[in-house]
């Protein structure tokens, strides 16, 4: 029995570390400016993702589209905004595509967030 349960604990182990590997990252983006309206949308886009939008300040706003496409098609900044205690934890990346919002996580609870890697993919011109 014991050597049973032994074993199906080792195979949960193993399969639960196996979800968690990613592929490497493919940096293809190039970095373009962008209009003051794809600003706002996307700081509007952001602001709904915050527990105190009225106190967010935001900075380096800037554009990536990958080669060949006409206008950016990712918007990447970074953010502050109060947290539940009511404190700044300090500027974070975002990235905004279609109107979803990737927020970078200083403290992901298994690994690397996907959102994480959303942003490095999105927001890291190709060098």
């Amino acid at each position: 029995m014991y050597k049973n349960l032994m074993v199906g604990l080792s195979f949960l182990a193993l399969t639960g570390c196996a979800a968690f590997e990613h592929e490497a990252i493919k940096l293809s983006r190039e970095k373009v400016n962008v209009s003051q309206e794809d600003i706002e949308q996307a700081r509007n886009a952001v602001l709904l993702s915050l527990k105190d939008p009225e106190s967010a300040k935001f900075t380096n706003w800037y554009g990536t589209r990958e080669p060949g496409e006409d206008s950016a098609s990712a918007i990447c900044g970074e953010v502050n905004a109060r947290n539940s205690y009511g404190g700044y934890s300090g500027f974070t990346h975002f990235a905004v595509v279609s109107n979803t919002v990737y927020l970078y996580t200083n403290t992901p609870i298994y690994g690397v967030s996907d959102d994480n890697i959303r942003i490095v993919e999105l927001c890291t011109p190709a060098q």
